[in-house]
C-alpha cells in the first residue's frame, strides 16, 4: 500500500519537478552545491541547483558533474556560483560564466596563515586582504564610479602579482592555494561587474542544509 502511494505521488509531481527543472535552466544566475547522505546504509549525495525563486535537489550515488549537467543542461549560458569542485568547471559547462565562491576560499587561506611562517604566512595574509577588500568594495560602494573602477583595477594588478611570487615547495598549503587561483585566475572577481551576482555560494548551502535536516 505504501509502494503504491509513493509512485502515485511520484508521478503526481513529476510535472512540477519538470517545471523547476525548466526554472533552473532558464535562470540567469544559478548557485550549486552538493552535501553527503546516507541512503539506506550507503553514502549517497544530495545536490542543489538554486536561483533567487526556485531550488531544486537531486539525491544520487555520485558526486560527478553527471548529476548536475542534466539539470542545467551543456549549453546552459548563465552564472554558474560555486565552490572549487572539479564539476563545476567549463570543460561541462562551455557557454557558462562563473563566479567561484570566495567564503570558501577564504576559509581556505585562513588555514594558510595559520599553517605557515615567513614568506607562505606573508602570502596568504596578503591574499586574505585582497579577497576581503574586494567584498567590501562591493557591499559598501557603488560600481559606477570612477573610485570603484580603479579599485576593481587595482586588485587584478595585487592578484597577478601574487599569482608569480615564488613559494617554497614545503609549504604545501600556500601552494596549493596558488594552484587553484592559476586555475579559476577569472572566475574571481565577476560578482565586482554584475550587480546581482553573489561573491559566495551561501545560499546553496543554506538550502542543502534544510534538505539534509529533513
Amino acid at each position: 500500500t505504501l509502494k503504491k502511494i509513493f509512485r502515485e505521488l511520484n508521478a503526481d509531481l513529476d510535472g512540477e519537478y519538470a517545471q523547476l527543472k525548466k526554472d533552473v535552466q532558464a535562470s540567469e544566475i544559478v548557485g550549486c552545491d552538493e552535501t553527503g547522505i546516507h541512503v539506506n546504509g550507503k553514502k549517497w549525495w544530495i545536490n542543489v541547483a538554486r536561483t533567487p525563486e526556485t531550488t531544486l535537489y537531486v539525491a544520487d550515488e555520485s558526486r560527478s558533474h553527471q548529476v548536475i549537467q542534466p539539470i542545467l543542461g551543456e549549453d546552459f549560458a548563465g552564472w554558474l556560483v560555486t565552490d572549487f569542485w572539479g564539476g563545476y568547471n567549463e570543460r561541462f559547462y562551455p557557454n557558462a560564466k562563473f563566479q567561484k565562491c570566495l567564503a570558501h576560499l577564504l576559509r581556505d587561506v585562513k588555514l594558510a596563515v595559520e599553517a605557515d611562517r615567513g614568506p607562505p604566512q606573508n602570502w596568504a595574509i596578503q591574499l586574505s586582504n585582497l579577497l576581503s577588500e574586494a567584498i567590501i568594495l562591493r557591499k559598501y560602494f557603488k560600481n559606477d564610479t570612477e573610485h570603484y573602477a580603479q579599485e576593481r583595477a587595482a586588485f587584478e594588478v595585487r592578484l597577478d602579482e601574487l599569482l608569480i611570487v615564488d613559494l617554497p615547495p614545503q609549504s604545501t598549503i600556500a601552494m596549493r592555494l596558488k594552484k587553484r587561483l592559476q586555475k579559476y585566475r577569472h572566475h574571481l572577481f565577476n560578482f565586482l561587474d554584475v550587480d546581482s551576482l553573489p561573491f559566495d555560494n551561501n545560499g546553496s548551502e543554506r538550502d542543502i542544509r534544510e534538505m539534509v535536516l529533513a
